[in-house]
């Protein structure tokens, strides 16, 4: 692991994701694993995560794959979204002739970065979400009532977005910070990863540490840390200071449903989401454009070759292109099967068996995975071993990347980020495939004559307010996350590459900075061989488990996975084995609260759906 943690480090310049050592035993106990010792017989036993040493050889997948079996019954209709706040408002009340924070700012900008060619597009009015939060701030500071500093919380591989500067001769975001408000540094306080943010979050929520005023985490822990009080309830700053999240040209694209994916909890809001970890696909577009491989394929199958939109088709492009004793190995799918890393896989084949979704947990809250849908998605996860590398147990996004890099791979879902920070990066595109890396929406299932593409939201950093901070430095710390996060700061700060987080905003989708930054047309502009833009594949999306409970849900899951890769349970007794342990965890809980949370959370799950091709294979 620690190998591994120094490539990240050494793949996104100056960051810092070695401050915390990291061995393999500590990275499944950040991800929450109560069945230790099955987990590290599937993963090895000592601490080296050389690539040039093969893990373990996984049991022998099934044969043959079982057929698919019925999806389960549509789900009642969703309630509706909570209502959004007002847009744009003028309050507090705005005046025209205030002068500018600086020189240098184009025409009709109050503040925002200066010193580089496009600065311009980052800079914002005096009226806009981040110049009502900077005014807030700025009139604490001449009040005397601001904070010393912000104290964070930051992932190690996204504080290059807050301490690195981008591009030349622009500050850094905590330098602009600092600067605008007169006098507040940004202090990175906590450093943390994303294997063990979890855990961190909880020691903080036990021993209710308010030594630090941004809690940084992932959207499957809000539910948790929000009902403990770690995080704290935004709604009345979000009421006072307006951000523009659901704004047409600046909040974020998908509107209000997207907002409440990514802030909300049962209705409030908790965080500030900084990312977009909405799964795509990423695949080789000159495999699939070579004229060779488009011949076998048809010969091999009876139908044209083209990137998978249904998981039967995704299973023959994947067992096609696999050629692991070829001069250069070929896999045709390097989908993480890793501890921690894998549950969305598994998640992404069974969020798609239903229209408009199969939701996780039935309106009663007891379990929906113990269904033919959810063993089907285990049985096809498991046989997905047989397309991956010689450590597919244990590889994670960055070796992914890697084996994409070096001509060893042909798909795999995947960060946006993938064709941001891989192409041409000494560290990670090794062989220079990089250029041909494009991305697409995830595959899916024809349901009642609809096909259903369903990539879950993985992780995606968001930044919230810690409830036991001193209260008179909450209120500061939230104007900062509407600063930062608001759509032209956070377009800015996106498009650093020394840092892994990826753009959400309509705004940041149609600046050409930004755009620039990811190769192939990927995040906005279809290039001839480009594939599905990123920001088309956000209204499908959908999410991972928010409510309370979630790390233990998600826990037990990734465990009777493991269990099932390893062979020792079939998938079947594996996905039985979960659906069971989370009735469990439900009963423990409170079957009336869970039930309540499950159905405040119906209104973040995606509606849209596509028209499959006459060709679509499903069988």
């Amino acid at each position: 692991m620690q190998k591994r943690l120094k490539r990240i480090a050494d793949a996104l310049p100056e960051e810092g994701v070695l401050a915390k050592s990291l061995n393999r035993k500590q990275f499944v106990a950040g991800a929450g694993a109560v069945g230790l010792t099955a987990i590290l017989a599937a993963c090895g036993g000592d601490d080296d995560d050389s690539s040039s040493e093969p893990a373990p050889a996984p049991a022998e997948p099934p044969a043959e794959e079982p057929a698919p079996a019925e999806p389960p019954a549509e789900e009642p209709a969703a309630p509706a979204p909570p209502d959004a706040p007002p847009e744009e408002p003028a309050a507090p009340p705005a005046t025209s002739d205030e002068a500018p924070l600086k020189d240098g700012l184009a025409e009709g900008k109050w503040g925002g970065p200066t010193g580089f060619e496009g600065a311009e597009n980052y800079q914002y009015e005096f009226d806009s979400e981040e110049g009502r939060a900077m005014q807030a701030l700025r009139q604490a500071v001449q009040d005397g009532t601001a904070p010393d500093s912000i104290k964070m919380q930051v992932l190690g591989g996204a504080r290059g977005h807050v301490d690195v500067p981008n591009p030349e001769g622009a500050p850094s975001l905590a330098q602009l910070f600092e600067e605008e408000t007169g006098g507040i540094p940004i202090d990175i306080a906590v450093e943390t990863t994303p294997e063990t943010n979890f855990s961190d979050n909880l020691q903080n929520l036990s021993t209710q540490n308010g030594s630090f005023d941004l809690v940084q985490t992932a959207s499957s822990d809000i539910g948790d840390l929000a009902t403990g009080g770690l995080l704290l309830n935004l709604d009345e700053f979000v009421a006072t200071h307006q951000p523009s999240w659901s704004d047409s040209e600046f909040g974020y694209e998908g509107g209000q449903q997207v907002v409440n994916l990514f802030n909300t909890f049962e209705g409030s809001t908790y965080v500030v989401a900084f990312d977009n970890d909405t799964q795509p696909y990423a695949y080789r577009a000159d495999l699939f454009e070579d004229a060779t491989e488009q011949g076998n394929f048809e010969d091999t199958y009876g139908r044209a070759l083209r990137f998978p939109v249904t998981w039967e088709e995704h299973a023959q492009v994947a067992e096609f292109f696999t050629r692991k004793d070829a001069d250069t190995p070929l896999f045709g799918d390097v989908a993480t099967h890793a501890p921690f890393w894998q549950v969305v896989n598994w998640q992404q084949r069974f969020v798609s068996s239903a229209n408009p979704d199969a939701y996780y947990f039935n309106d009663d809250g007891s379990s929906n995975i113990g269904t033919d849908a959810g063993v089907r998605a285990a049985e096809e996860h498991v046989k997905a071993l047989e397309w991956g590398g010689p450590n597919a147990l244990t590889d994670i996004w960055i070796d992914q990347y890697s084996a994409m890099g070096a001509g060893n791979a042909v798909m795999g879902n995947s960060f946006p980020n993938i064709t941001k920070i891989m192409p041409g990066n000494p560290d990670l595109d090794l062989n220079g495939f990089g250029q041909y890396i494009a991305t697409d929406l995830t595959p899916g299932r024809v349901v009642d004559g609809e096909l259903i593409r369903r990539p879950v939201l993985f992780f995606n950093i968001a930044w919230g307010v810690n409830g036991f901070a001193d209260a008179a430095r909450q209120e500061p710390a939230y104007l900062f996350l509407q600063w930062a996060g608001g759509a032209r700061i956070y377009t800015w700060i996106t498009a650093n590459p020394a840092g892994f987080m990826d753009p959400h905003h309509t705004y940041s989708f149609n600046d050409q900075a930004t755009v620039d930054s990811y190769s192939r047309g990927s995040l906005n502009e279809r290039g001839e061989q480009s594939g599905q833009v990123l920001k088309d594949i956000i209204p499908f999306t959908a999410p991972l488990i928010t409510h309370r409970g979630a790390g233990e849900y998600t826990n037990a899951l990734d465990i009777e996975l493991a269990n099932a890769l390893t062979g020792q349970k079939t998938a079947e007794q594996a996905i039985m084995d979960a659906s069971n342990e989370w009735d469990q965890i439900t009963e423990r809980l409170g079957v009336a609260e869970q039930a309540a949370s499950i159905a405040a959370t119906r209104g973040v799950w995606p509606t849209a759906t596509q028209t499959p091709p006459d060709d679509v294979v499903t069988a």
